[in-house]
């Protein structure tokens, strides 16, 4: 239901319940929203909860992204510590350093060797492992995030 299809005593009473709700609980913050997108119960309805009267979507829409943003980050970082070296453990790839053992007797053949010293480049299947990782914690956290939960029909 619209609030316009509400009549005017109804609208004054929705905008005054809105102002004292905007007045008693704190202002939306990345934390707060954090907390919203974690809990099963209150993570469809967080947008929701986030709109304050007399401000702007742009603003709730700025903060929800940048929570949905950090949160991306520490699942990733979470995801990993997780499943990197159980992932890993059958297909282990030993990594040699590519950086050249200099003796100090040696002389470079010009100034940029021993300004910058040898190439030092990751290989490829460290950064297809990583890629590998983080392309899973998306989808797990977008699984998330997609999940619902009817609590009707649970209570």
């Amino acid at each position: 239901m619209k609030l316009t299809h509400l009549s005017e005593l109804g609208q004054r009473c929705i905008k005054r319940t809105l102002h004292q709700i905007a007045e008693r609980l704190p202002k939306p913050s990345v934390p707060m929203v954090m907390a919203l997108l974690l809990d099963p119960r209150t993570k469809s309805a967080a947008e929701t909860f986030l709109r304050i009267p007399d401000t702007a979507d742009a603003v709730t829409d700025k903060i929800l992204e940048k929570t949905k943003a950090l949160l991306r980050i520490e699942h990733r970082v979470f995801y990993k510590g997780l499943y990197s070296n159980y992932e890993h453990e059958s297909t282990a790839v030993v990594f040699t350093s590519t950086l050249a053992q200099y003796d100090s007797k040696s002389s470079p053949e010009n100034e940029s060797d021993l300004i910058f010293g040898d190439e030092v480049s990751q290989p490829a299947t460290e950064t297809t492992a990583e890629a590998t990782l983080n392309a899973k914690a998306n989808a797990l956290l977008d699984e998330w995030l997609d999940f619902r939960v009817d609590w009707a029909e649970v209570s």
